[in-house]
Order: structure tokens, then C-alpha cells, then sequence
């Protein structure tokens, strides 16, 4: 219901003492598009009772217009006589005025009214306009959020239940279009859901973009077909999440890489993995991650895997993201083969007499025995062993033999040279291991041959002493030129060489020049400690240090060299200030410590250092606190390590 009230004014000497007013009210009929408006027509006394108005004779008239539909003048009688309060003087009402086709509807009121035919208080009017409630035409569509591929619930309530409709919605490249008129014969909420949002709809959506933007149209016309408004809503489309959407591995090409066969073997064997990855709905590929036994191993649509050394079925899972963040993975999996190159143990290589089949230490034939391990492959791997020889001192490997057994003979090897023999496993896979060994000359307690002499083989090298036997001198032994040990070299006495006595030092001591520092220290050779093992030192009187002053205590002119320095001092009183000693190199700070003085403690600092040339080694103390101390026991050492 619409109400409004409109003002009126009179005329005359006493217009200002009273009032007249029109009020309106309207009730619709939503059905028929009208509504029924009623005017009642009012006036009063203003402020005080004096100079009253009255009618009581029927000779006031009162007059109303409504939508340009009038009451007529009609008599009326009325009495302001003791009071102040509104007086009905008429009323009237105008049924189903007509609303416009969008049911809105403003219609033009007017009243007069002629108390009497005085000059006192005459002429009231009263006119305006008066807006209708709007009554609904137009339904408003709703509908929710929906995925792309799906059929959207769009509801509306119409306003009568004569109503027809149609619909349209437009989402992305997808138009409906209008539907064909639908009729729900109700005032209450419908629902509708038969157009279908194809995933089409997505074909031109951004690369990134999730969603789209829809819009619902709805056109309301009367029961004949007559159009009386429309309204438009929109919605969000999500592009879902799914199958559908997502990217997905359209090839994925495994390459093996050193495999045998159709085998991947451990440790010789990886995988190149290419994935052809496509996006949809416009979409690129972020993101690749490749997987293999859950461990991130790449992050490329061609990648080649590590050695793979995990035994068995080795898992490769793909999961590859686009620029929407829709991600999806692939798996496969591949299997290993254990494998290991081939090798030999318990190798062992005599001279050896094919005749008898015995071991023939006088023999030119030669024996090659050994363990096998290798890994078959179920049968498709074989194994080779192939023996080289050369003389002892030449650098030509020669061919000897091939072996498909446990051992190798070699023929027609003399049995006065020193052979050495390279043997080699070898496997189908590719995979092979060498070892080497020696084979010596025939046995012989004293040979003579090329100028030299041997003891226990033949002899081989011109103007040479051999020995093939464990040799003990009981007296010393002189060596003018080099001597060469291709093991260690056990001293039980003095070695002289070139003048130069070398031999066992123990328990030397700190005060010994040109020696081994510290006592007790295990054994060191002598010849060497002569020129590498040099102990310098000095040790001054005590010193008073002042405070908060550098003050040099110690110095030591040390040659060029490598040497290990270390200086020392203690206080003759004990104090908890802090002290710095340092260890200084023409004159530049080269290592320092810090300490306390507590208990008449001292400090150490020690540096290791390479001089190259002639160099002044000092030892200096830095003293904190408010009184001067005594440094004493001081010490400066360096000992000559290269």
C-alpha cells in the first residue's frame, strides 16, 4: 500500500487560522496491473478556537479528482466550534487504475472545498501528484556459481502466474541464445535448468584465468506475448579442476643409455626420459618434476637420469604443472639388472711344464691361474680373459693368450727373462678389469750371462748384480752412488753415503743444538735432522711491561726456511687483567693469543711460517689493567722444518 499526503491552502482574512489536506492511499492488484486509490479530503482549526467556521445547513461543498476521475461537488457540513482536531469533510475512491507495462504508475489528485460564502475563509484547494507502488513485472534471475561443462540452476519468482519468459546466457564463447517461451504458471520460486554451459565455452580464456564471467538474461512478457521487461544478472564460471582440464602427458619416449640388450644395468645404465606435456584452454607448462623412487631427480622435459643403481623395478613418476596451477603426473617404471664388472682373485702365474702338467720353475711355458666372478644376465653375458707379456723393462704389451676357463698358458716364454704379464677380464657387457703379475726367470742358484751375475734367476741386465733371494749384510755397507728401494729400507746400524752418515738419535734433548727438539719424542734420522731439524732459542732476564703498551721481549734472527715458532713467558705476580702476546715478523704482526694473568700464569703463542729470506723474529706482550707487571721465564724457540 502507497500512502501520501498532500497540503491544501484557503483563502479569506482567516485562511491563516486553518488548514486542509488531502490524503491518499492506494491498494494494488498485482494480477491485473492496477491499483485502487482513495483521497480524503480534511481541514482544522489552527492554534486557538477563536473564529470558528461551521456548516451545518448543507450549503458547504467539497469536491475530489482523481487521475482525472471526479467525485463531483456534493454538500457537506462541518463545525470547527471548541475545536482544534482534523475534520473529515469527503472521501473518495477511484478502482483499478491502470499501471504502465512496467508497473509503475504516477497519477495527478486535486481537491477543492467552499466552507461558505463568506469573505473570512474561502477558495481551499488542495492538488499534486501521487506515485503508485510499483507493481513487479519484470522477474529477477539468480543463479549461483557454476562450473564450465555443467547445466546452471537459474531461478526467478514471477509476479503473476500468467506470466511467460525467456531466457539467454551468455558465458565466454558461448551464446544460448533465447529460449522458446517458458511458462510456469506459479507466483512462487522456479527453477530451470536446461542449458547446458559447454566446455567450449572456455575456448578463448586466458592462460592463466580460472573462470569467466557469465550473464543471465531474463524477458518477462504479460499471457499474450506482450513484452513487459527484462533483467540481467551474471555469474562466475569455473573452469574445473579435472580430467578435463588438466594438462596431460601426451608421449613419453624412454631411451635407454647403455644398456644391454633390452637390460638396465646397475651402475652403467641410466634412462633419457622425454615427455611431451600438452596444456589446455590456452594454458602453458609452468612446471616439470621428475621423480624417480619419490626422489626429485629433474626438472626438463628431456632429462637424462644418473646411473641407476637401485636393483629392480625403479618407479619414474612425471608431474608436470601449467600457468593455472592445474597440475597432473604420469608414471612408468623401468627394471635393473644387478651388474658389477667382471674380476679375478687368487691370481697366481708359474712356470709351468705342459708335458707333465706340473709346475716346472725351468719351464718357457707359463701358467696363469685364477678365480672368475662375473654376472651372467641370465646367459647372455660371457666373460674373455686375454694375458699380455712383456719383458721386464720394455714398454710394448705383446699378446700372449685368450682364456673362456679358470686359467691361461702361455707359451714359448724364455725361461731366462723376467716376464711381466697384464691379464685382463673382460665381459659382452662392456665392463673388464686388469690385474698384473710377475713371472721371474728359471730357477738357478748362479747364472752368468751379459756381463752380469745372478744369485737364485738368470741373469738379464748387462754389468749388473742380480739377487733373487732374501739378502742379509752383517757388516756395514758403502753406497757411493744412489741407492734405489723399491720397498723400505730397514737400519739396524749407520748408513754412509757419499761421506754422510745417517743413523738412529734417541732421547734427544731441548738444550742440544742443531738437533731434534724435546726428549722422548720416538727416533729420527740423524743425517736429516742435520739439515732440517735446526733449533734456534733464546731466553732473556725478566722485563718490567708497562701498561697498555706493546713491549718486545724476545728476538730470534732466523735464516730462510720453513720453521715452527713458539714463545712463552710467565708474571712473577698473579692478576686478573687481560694480556695479548705477539708473535711478530720484521716487525708485522704474524700470530697472537690472548690470556689472563691469574694465579702468575703466563702465555704461549706459537705460528707456523715460510721466511724467504733472512728474517728478525720477535715476541711481544700487550699488558691491560692500571699497573705495570714483570714478564719472566721468557722463551723464544723456532725449529727449521724444510
Amino acid at each position: 500500500m502507497a500512502t501520501t499526503t498532500i497540503n491544501g491552502s484557503f483563502k479569506g482574512s482567516n485562511a491563516s487560522l486553518y488548514a486542509l489536506k488531502l490524503e491518499l492511499s492506494s491498494v494494488a492488484n498485482n494480477n491485473a496491473n492496477t491499483s485502487n486509490v482513495t483521497a480524503s479530503l480534511y481541514m482544522r482549526r489552527v492554534g486557538s478556537t477563536s473564529y470558528p467556521q461551521w456548516s451545518l445547513d448543507n450549503s458547504a461543498k467539497a469536491s475530489i479528482t482523481i487521475n482525472g476521475t471526479g467525485s463531483g461537488e456534493s454538500s457537506v457540513t462541518f463545525d470547527t466550534r471548541g475545536t482544534t482536531d482534523w475534520i473529515l469533510l469527503k472521501t473518495y475512491t477511484v478502482n483499478n487504475i491502470a499501471h504502465t507495462s512496467d508497473g509503475s504508475k504516477t497519477i495527478s489528485v486535486s481537491a477543492t472545498f467552499e466552507p461558505n460564502s463568506t469573505s473570512s475563509l474561502y477558495g481551499g484547494t488542495c492538488s499534486g501528484n501521487f506515485t503508485l507502488d510499483k507493481i513487479p513485472r519484470a522477474s529477477t534471475p539468480s543463479i549461483g556459481n557454476f562450473n564450465i561443462g555443467s547445466n546452471p540452476t537459474i531461478t526467478w519468482t514471477p509476479a503473476n502466474s500468467t506470466f511467460i519468459f525467456k531466457l539467454r546466457v551468455v558465458c565466454g564463447s558461448f551464446d544460448s541464445g533465447y529460449t522458446s517461451f517458458i511458462r510456469p504458471s506459479r507466483i512462487t520460486q522456479y527453477s530451470y535448468s536446461s542449458i547446458n554451459i559447454p566446455m567450449s565455452a572456455a575456448s578463448g580464456i586466458s592462460a592463466t584465468a580460472k573462470s569467466l564471467t557469465c550473464s543471465v538474461t531474463l524477458i518477462t512478457y504479460d499471457s499474450n506475448g506482450t513484452q513487459i521487461g527484462y533483467v540481467s544478472t551474471s555469474s562466475t564460471a569455473t573452469l574445473p579442476n579435472n580430467a578435463d582440464t588438466k594438462p596431460y602427458m601426451e608421449s613419453c619416449v624412454l631411451t635407454g643409455i647403455n644398456q644391454y640388450g633390452s637390460m638396465y644395468l646397475q651402475g652403467l645404465s641410466s634412462v633419457n626420459i622425454l615427455s611431451n606435456v600438452k596444456c589446455r584452454y590456452n594454458a602453458n607448462l609452468s612446471k616439470i618434476e621428475i621423480y624417480l623412487n619419490d626422489k626429485l631427480i629433474g626438472t626438463s622435459s628431456n632429462y637424462t637420469t644418473p646411473l641407476l643403481t637401485q636393483i629392480g623395478v625403479n618407479n619414474i613418476r612425471i608431474v608436470f604443472t601449467d600457468s593455472r596451477g592445474y597440475s597432473d603426473q604420469y608414471t612408468t617404471s623401468i627394471i635393473v639388472v644387478a651388474y658389477s664388472p667382471p674380476f679375478l682373485g687368487n691370481i697366481s702365474s708359474r712356470r709351468w711344464n705342459a708335458t707333465t702338467e706340473e709346475y716346472d720353475d725351468n719351464s718357457n711355458t707359463i701358467l696363469v691361474e685364477y678365480t672368475i666372478n662375473y654376472n651372467p644376465l641370465d646367459g647372455s653375458n660371457n666373460f674373455l680373459v686375454t694375458v699380455n707379456y712383456r719383458q721386464k723393462g720394455n714398454n710394448t704389451w705383446l699378446p700372449g693368450t685368450t682364456s673362456l676357463m679358470d686359467k691361461a698358458i702361455v707359451y714359448n716364454l724364455s725361461e731366462d727373462n723376467t716376464y711381466e704379464l697384464q691379464i685382463i677380464i673382460s665381459d659382452s657387457v662392456g665392463g673388464s678389469n686388469a690385474y698384473f703379475d710377475i713371472v721371474s726367470t728359471s730357477a738357478t742358484l748362479i747364472n752368468y750371462a751379459q756381463n752380469g751375475i745372478a744369485f737364485g734367476k738368470a741373469s738379464e741386465l748387462q754389468e749388473t748384480f742380480e739377487c733373487d733371494f732374501n739378502t742379509k749384510f752383517y757388516k756395514n755397507v758403502d753406497v757411493d752412488g744412489n741407492l734405489n728401494a723399491d720397498g723400505s729400507l730397514n737400519l739396524n746400524g749407520n748408513l754412509n753415503l757419499n761421506g754422510n752418515t745417517f743413523g738412529i738419535i734417541d732421547n734427544l734433548t731441548s738444550t742440544e743444538q742443531n738437533k731434534a727438539l724435546s726428549a722422548n719424542q720416538g727416533k729420527v734420522l740423524k743425517g736429516i735432522v742435520d739439515t732440517i731439524g735446526t733449533y734456534y732459542q733464546t731466553a732473556p732476564a725478566n722485563k718490567s711491561i708497562s701498561v697498555s703498551t706493546r713491549t718486545t721481549i724476545a728476538t730470534l734472527t732466523l735464516p730462510a726456511g720453513n720453521y715452527v715458532v713458539s714463545g712463552f713467558h710467565a708474571w712473577t705476580v698473579g692478576f686478573s687483567d687481560n694480556t695479548i702476546d705477539y708473535i711478530s715478523v720484521n716487525g708485522s704482526s704474524y700470530m697472537y693469543n690472548r690470556a689472563k694473568g691469574e694465579n702468575g700464569g703466563g702465555n704461549v703463542v706459537t705460528a707456523v711460517m715460510s721466511l724467504s729470506a733472512q728474517s728478525t723474529i720477535t715476541l711481544q706482550t700487550y699488558l691491560y689493567g692500571s699497573t705495570a707487571r714483570t714478564a719472566s721465564s721468557i722463551k723464544l724457540v723456532a725449529i727449521k722444518i724444510k
